[in-house]
């Protein structure tokens, strides 16, 4: 029972560098009542085991937090790669939908991914960042 609740403290609630696990190992073998007390060795078995058990949770926490970064990284990396391949792409960046590129098509201006965006350019001269700037201006 003693270990139980000791599985629940944070790294928060205490400090876990190695003496201190110990300590609290000791801590919790010296909690148990004086008439349900061990021999000199058992109780330090027990004092060594809990001590593993701390130490094995101390570790398993690391791991985890070490996934779940590793984890928060790739998703970066990911959302970042693409944003680059984007940016590789011919023509701006279309402000309808936030995905496609804007590409002068014959004097026609479409998106390359989204259905709504295919203009006829008054004046076909136009740069595809002056379109960009003018259609983010009226959106």
């Amino acid at each position: 029972a003693l270990l139980e609740s000791l599985r629940g403290i944070t790294p928060d609630d205490h400090p876990c560098a190695e003496g201190q696990l110990r300590q609290l190992a000791h801590d919790v073998v010296q909690e148990v009542p004086q008439d349900e007390r061990l021999d000199q060795e058992a109780m330090f078995e027990l004092e060594q085991e809990i001590y593993e058990e701390l130490l094995r949770a101390k570790v398993q926490r690391a791991q985890d937090e070490a996934q779940h970064l590793q984890q928060l990284e790739d998703v970066q990396n990911e959302e970042d790669c693409a944003l680059f391949e984007q940016h590789l792409l011919p023509g701006v960046h279309c402000p309808l939908c936030g995905d496609g590129r804007l590409q002068n098509d014959a004097g026609e201006l479409r998106c390359s991914d989204c259905e709504e965006m295919h203009v006829t350019l008054m004046d076909e001269l136009l740069s595809l960042d002056d379109i960009f700037e003018q259609l983010g201006d009226a959106e």
